[in-house]
């Protein structure tokens, strides 16, 4: 069986939460963030050499470890169920909003947890915002979801992204839209049941 490694609050809580709303069963492990010792006690570094948490192993020994990738395995093992099926055009559009959470939105947030100070700070979270405009305006437009009427993996991702707000200073209110989104999201039920469930340190999903 895959196994996952992840954190309740890193990118790997994503895949978690995607498993949770697919229905797919994957062996877990939890990792402590500071030491990047897995909860049975082995380097997370000789698993995955990145040492970012968060990272699957796949049953052939393969190591994905970039959510993009990683939510869309989850997703190929439920077809339909947390992505368009695969090959079709909302399928490409799926994975253009992942791409670009992934490589505009969480690489702006990285340099917020490493001790940003002042200006610097107050200009990284206005590119922030400057990508919270552009989703309320062309990625969500008044929907409830990212990608289609239905929940799916870049609604997991963007939503763990939202968490880390009030930690690091970014402040929603000059944009409801996103406020609402992170509220709604958050309060489905496949997503506050992955929520418990990580909090709990289980050994699967």
């Amino acid at each position: 069986m895959p196994k996952l490694y992840y954190t309740p609050v890193s990118c790997g809580a994503a895949s978690f939460i995607a498993a949770v709303a697919a229905g797919v069963h994957f062996e877990t492990e939890k990792v402590d963030m500071t030491t990047r010792l897995t909860s049975s006690g082995v380097d997370f570094k000789t698993i995955n050499p990145k040492g970012n948490v968060d990272a699957f192993v796949l049953k052939d020994g393969t190591v994905i470890n970039e959510s993009a990738a990683m939510l869309q395995f989850v997703a190929d093992q439920a077809p339909g169920k947390v992505a368009p099926e695969y090959g079709t055009s909302e399928r490409y559009l799926l994975q253009n909003v992942l791409n670009f959470l992934a490589s505009e939105v969480h690489s702006l947030y990285v340099p917020l947890f490493y001790g940003l100070a002042g200006e610097a700070k107050e200009a990284q979270i206005k590119k922030i915002y400057t990508k919270f405009e552009y989703i309320t305006k062309y990625v969500l437009n008044g929907r409830q979801y990212l990608v289609g009427n239905t929940f799916s993996v870049a609604d997991g991702l963007f939503y763990i992204f939202l968490t880390w707000n009030d930690h690091v200073g970014v402040d929603l209110t000059s944009f409801p839209e996103i406020r609402a989104y992170s509220e709604f999201i958050g309060a489905l039920p496949c997503v506050a049941e992955a929520v418990a469930a990580m909090s709990a340190d289980p050994s699967s999903t």
